[in-house]
Order: C-alpha cells, then structure tokens, then sequence
C-alpha cells in the first residue's frame, strides 16, 4: 500500500509539474520584444491631426494629441461628418458614379463646402515617406482613418465630374501605392488598400466613359504586399494584453490564481505561431495564398488544458485574415484593369482561382470567377 500510494503521489507530483510549466519563448519573440520602435514622422502626425478645427495645424495638432491624451481614444475631429453621404461611394456598381454625374450642381457645393478636408487630403499625400507610431501603450491616441477615407472618396468626387480626370486620377493612385509601402499598423495598411480599391473602380468606369485611357498598372510589389510593420504592431498591442493578465489590477508580478491557469510563454508562443502565418501568408503568391487553410486558432490538447486563460486572451485576437486577403483582392483588380485594356493573358495575368478561365462579364462586371462559386473579385461595368 505504501508503495502505491508512493507511486500515485509521484504520478500526482509529475502531472502538476507538468501542469504548472510553462514553455520556452518563441525565438522570434524575443526578437520582436527587442526590436526598437521607429520614430513616427511627420507624414504620420499630420494623419492624426487631420480633423483639426479649420485654420490651425494638423502636423502640430497631432503632435499635441500625442503629448496630451493618456485613455484609449481615438483622434478627434473638428471638421463635419460627411462620412454617410450619398454622394461619396466606394463605387461597387456604376450606379454611384451615374448619380454623382446626375446631380452636379449638388456635388460641386459639397466639394466647395469641404475644401479644408480635400486640401488636408491632397497635401498629406505629398508626404514622400509614412512612418507610423507603433506606442508601447494602448492609451496612445489613434488616427481618424473613416475621415481619411472620407476625404478620398471627395476627391474622387472631382473626378466623377471631371472632363479630363486622367491625369489626376492616375497621380492619385501611384501616391496611394506609395504610400502603401509605408510603415503601417494593421488599420492603417486596411484603409490604404481599401481606398486604393475604390479609386481603382473608379478608373475603371472613367475609362469605359471615353473621359480617360484604360489603366495598365504594374502588379503589387513586395513592399506594397509587406505585412511585418502590421503584424509588429499587432504584436505589441497582444503583448500589453498578456501583461495585463499576469498582472492583475497593475501589479508587479501574478497572483497564485494567476500562476495555477495562466502560461504567459505559452500565450505568446500561440500568438506569435498566428502572426507568422499572416505575415508569411501575405508574401507567397495568389494562387498560393488562395490554396492555404484559413489558420485555425484552437490551441492544442495540451494547451487547452494548462492555459485556459491564455487561451481566453488568444481567441479575442483580432482577426488579421482580412488584411492579406484585400492585398489579394487588391492585385487582381490591378489584373482586371489590364485585361480591360485589352493588354492581359492568361499567361501574364492568370485567374489565381483558375488559371485557365479568363475574366467574365456578368452583373457583378468584369470578374475573375471560380468554378461553382460567386464571382471572386470584379471591376464594374457601365450599364
């Protein structure tokens, strides 16, 4: 009995070791933690002044917003809200760009009426280079980006209603694909693919309008696709989170409860496996990326049962599926608009989701398509 009871209490002891340890910390992490963070520019400050109220500064407006915010908060803005009206689009169909050209008296007052937010616009694409605050803190004030997309839907607005918008348009868009090799948190990469997006359809229906040449642009390089300021700052605002959780109401170390159902190593190792995917994701090829899993989240058996709360942590992680997925989307509209201009092939711009089915017109426009499912990514077509 007494060596049964021995065995059983070192069968005890070696599950609760095993229990209770943590694992070893990523190589990457440790790197990451490291890694020192690059001073925002001025590009960037100008961004999170750009509501400043009409007449001062936006530059020094954000620099204040810096200085003096300490709660999580978003960059005010003191300009009006534009950001439902109806003739600002993202141009899906034609409809919107009909009905722009439709009611011009209408659109002109509105450009006229909003010229702060268009120059603030124009001027902050100007910025040769974008470096992003990727802060230590969560309380660190974040740039308005709806007001940026706001503004670039006003200018696209202009264009709409432009004579002869080519010039500009194309300007615009070579800015934007610069300023998507900036460095970017993960918002921050979102909104200038989608604005690029926008402005791309936009091309397109001028186009088919007679008012501009077709567009013939160069495919998304590895800079425009780079990912790893983004995943960098996911990293950073996750790694606050997991603080937060070993240690409990600002403490300088866990509690005993703590120490019993939390693995901050291990939360980490789950975070970073996650990060790496995207990032790696973002760099292969379409039809690569198409042929890979959705990344699944769902901690092992083990880590299921020696970190539930880790595991409570990792699965409110922002999902950065999308970003990648819009860069993705993003290059085969590049695609679609040379196969408008009648310059494309299936051997130079292949449909990644079949490469042997050419683009097809449908309701939804010009589409690259996948046998048995809707259309995957589409320009629209004029009525």
């Amino acid at each position: 009995m007494v060596r049964l009871a021995l065995a059983a209490s070192l069968v005890v002891a070696i599950f609760i070791g095993w229990w209770i340890s943590d694992e070893s910390l990523d190589r990457t992490a440790h790197d990451w933690l490291d890694t020192p963070t690059r001073e925002a520019n001025d590009a960037y400050y100008f961004l999170l002044g750009f509501g400043a109220p009409e007449g001062s500064s936006p530059q020094l407006m954000g620099r204040r917003l810096v200085a003096e915010y300490d709660t999580l908060t978003v960059a005010p803005s003191w300009l009006p809200d534009l950001s439902g009206h109806n003739l600002l689009c993202a141009y899906d169909g034609a409809d919107c760009l009909l009905l722009q050209q439709s009611r011009t008296s209408e659109a002109r007052v509105l450009i006229a009426e909003s010229d702060v937010l268009l120059q603030r616009y124009r001027q902050f694409l100007s910025f040769e280079a974008f470096v992003a605050d990727l802060p230590a803190s969560i309380r660190a004030p974040a740039p308005r980006y709806e007001l940026l997309t706001t503004a670039a839907r006003l200018q696209s607005l202009t264009w709409a209603l432009s004579d002869d918008p080519g010039t500009g348009l194309r300007q615009e868009i070579d800015q934007l694909r610069r300023l998507l090799t900036g460095y970017h948190t993960q918002a921050g990469k979102l909104s200038v693919t989608t604005m690029l997006t926008e402005k791309l359809r936009l091309a397109a229906l001028l186009a088919q309008q007679g008012k501009m040449d077709y567009l013939e642009p160069a495919p998304l390089s590895a800079q425009e696709r780079d990912l790893s300021s983004a995943v960098l700052s996911e990293f950073r605002f996750l790694m606050q989170g997991v603080e937060a959780v070993g240690k409990p109401d600002g403490g300088t170390g866990p509690t005993w409860y703590t120490r019993l159902w939390f693995r901050p190593n291990m939360t980490i190792n789950q975070i970073m496996e996650y990060l790496r995917h995207i990032e790696a994701l973002s760099r292969q090829p379409a039809s690569e990326q198409i042929a890979q899993p959705r990344y699944d989240l769902e901690p092992s058996l083990s880590r299921h049962l020696r970190n539930p709360a880790g595991n409570r942590l990792v699965a409110i992680i922002p999902s950065l599926n999308r970003l990648p997925e819009s860069l993705l989307r993003l290059g085969q509209q590049l695609a679609l608009l040379s196969w408008m201009a009648g310059s494309a092939t299936s051997t130079t711009h292949p449909n990644p989701w079949a490469p042997a089915l050419a683009p097809e017109r449908g309701k939804d426009g010009l589409c690259f398509t996948r046998p048995g499912h809707q259309p995957m990514v589409c320009l629209p077509l004029l009525p």
